[in-house]
C-alpha cells in the first residue's frame, strides 16, 4: 500500500496497520481499544485480526465475566459478539460516516469457557450515504464449537457537523 493511499482509510483501520507493524502493535492496538469504548473494554478483548469488513477478537474467561455457572455470562458473549461487529463495519466506513446500534439479537448454543475467539464479518454492502447494514459476530470455544452468533443491524449515517 503507497503512503498516500492510507488518509483515505477508515482512522480505525489506519490505527491498525500502524500498530500491527510494530513489535507488541496488537496489543497495544487493543489497549488503546479497550481504553476509547469503556464498556466493551471490561472484556479486555485483544484484537488478532482486523481486515475491511472482518475482525477476530480472542477473549479470555475470567472470574469478572463468569456467570454462577462457571461459564462466560450470556451479556458477556453479546458484548463480544457486538465489540467483533462493530470493529469489523468501522473497518469500512469512511471518515464523514458513523454506525449506530439498532438492534442486537443473540442466540446461545454452548457454555463459553476458557479462550473464545470472536470473529465478526459484514453481511450486507455498505450504503453510500445512509442506510442499515447487518453484521455478524460468531463466538467459538477452543474447540472450534460455536459458542453463540449475534447478529447486529447497524444504521449507518454521515458524521454530524461539528460546532465551532
Amino acid at each position: 500500500m503507497q503512503r498516500d493511499e492510507k488518509p483515505n482509510l477508515p482512522w480505525l483501520y489506519r490505527l491498525w496497520l500502524q500498530c500491527n507493524h510494530w513489535p507488541l502493535g496488537g496489543q497495544l492496538f487493543s489497549w488503546v481499544l479497550n481504553h476509547k469504548i469503556p464498556y466493551s473494554g471490561n472484556l479486555r478483548a485483544r484484537v488478532r485480526e482486523l481486515s475491511p469488513g472482518h475482525c477476530l477478537l480472542e477473549i479470555r474467561e475470567r472470574r469478572a465475566l463468569r456467570n454462577h455457572l462457571r461459564s462466560l455470562h450470556a451479556l458477556a458473549l453479546a458484548n463480544a459478539g457486538e465489540l467483533c461487529s462493530g470493529l469489523a463495519l468501522h473497518t469500512l466506513l469512511p471518515n464523514h460516516q458513523r454506525g449506530i446500534v439498532l438492534e442486537i439479537c443473540t442466540r446461545y448454543l454452548h457454555k463459553g469457557r476458557g479462550r473464545l475467539q470472536a470473529r465478526g464479518r459484514v453481511l450486507d454492502p455498505l450504503p453510500e450515504t445512509e442506510g442499515e447494514i447487518r453484521v455478524l459476530g460468531e463466538i467459538r470455544d477452543g474447540a472450534g464449537e460455536i459458542v453463540s452468533v449475534t447478529e447486529v443491524r447497524w444504521k449507518i449515517g454521515l458524521q454530524p457537523q461539528r460546532q465551532t
